[in-house]
């Protein structure tokens, strides 16, 4: 399920970046096409055989292609399907993104072996009043016992707010052990949706760059034996963000977060 590129979640490439090197040494599943890149023309075909599908039909194709539209002003008109559709970092991070589901399972470990709920939103609120901005509301651990659907209600303005805070609020004062896998794999994924919601950017490094970030993030993920079998199809979709930007420019234009 990915408009960019041919990738399926069966196969254990999945939840490793493009350029991880272990791509050319693991063994793939049969049904694999190791995320080629997807092109303008069978992204077409597959299109117009869509259009012609019953509904059933139509929504099997859906998931099993990743193309969730059949409907565009013109084939025509685009340059390339493919490059046109770009990453929407505040739905895949932010909004029911990667945040809210993160921030859930970290506060499953954290809670209450580190620190308490109390003592967490203590220091939100000391952060609230030094700064101005959005408003960080007080957190509390999502009530469903599945940690795979669990994640914390927050908007998308708050939950990058408190992204970007994490530094000062995740502080000494309640983190025990920085090193612990955790909390490298949580401020990994701070830094991916720092870089990203940036206005400005340098090219072509800094696709090379986010690359890298989103690389280092995945592979902490690895670490944290409490989140295996959690991922979802959002993780993937960050392996194109270097893509994104060499595309279309700076992701945060096309954020609001509110």
């Amino acid at each position: 399920m990915c408009f960019k590129c041919l990738w399926t979640d069966k196969c254990g490439c999945a939840w490793i970046a493009r350029s991880d090197k272990r791509n050319k040494s693991i063994v793939h599943h049969a049904l694999c096409r190791q995320r080629r890149l997807r092109t303008h023309d069978e992204t077409m075909q597959v299109v117009r055989e869509m259009r012609a599908m019953a509904p059933t039909q139509l929504k099997t194709a859906q998931t099993e292609h990743g193309i969730f539209s059949t409907v565009f002003a013109s084939e025509y008109l685009l340059n390339d399907i493919v490059k046109d559709a770009t990453i929407d970092i505040m739905h895949i991070f932010l909004s029911s993104g990667m945040i809210p589901y993160h921030l859930s399972w970290l506060l499953d470990i954290c809670i209450p072996d580190e620190f308490s709920t109390d003592a967490m939103n203590a220091k939100i609120k000391e952060y609230n009043r030094s700064r101005k901005g959005h408003h960080i509301p007080s957190i509390h651990q999502s009530a469903k016992a599945d940690r795979l659907s669990a994640k914390i209600s927050i908007t998308a303005g708050e939950g990058l707010s408190l992204a970007l805070a994490s530094p000062q609020i995740f502080d000494a004062s309640l983190v025990k052990d920085p090193n612990n896998p955790h909390w490298i794999s949580w401020f990994g994924l701070v830094a991916v949706v720092r870089f990203v919601t940036r206005r400005h950017f340098s090219m072509p490094e800094d696709a090379g760059q986010v690359q890298q970030l989103y690389d280092d993030w995945m592979r902490s993920i690895e670490h944290v034996p409490q989140w295996k079998g959690c991922l979802k199809p959002k993780h993937h979709l960050g392996d194109h963000l270097g893509d994104a930007l060499d595309e279309h420019g700076p992701c945060a234009q096309k954020v609001d977060p509110r």
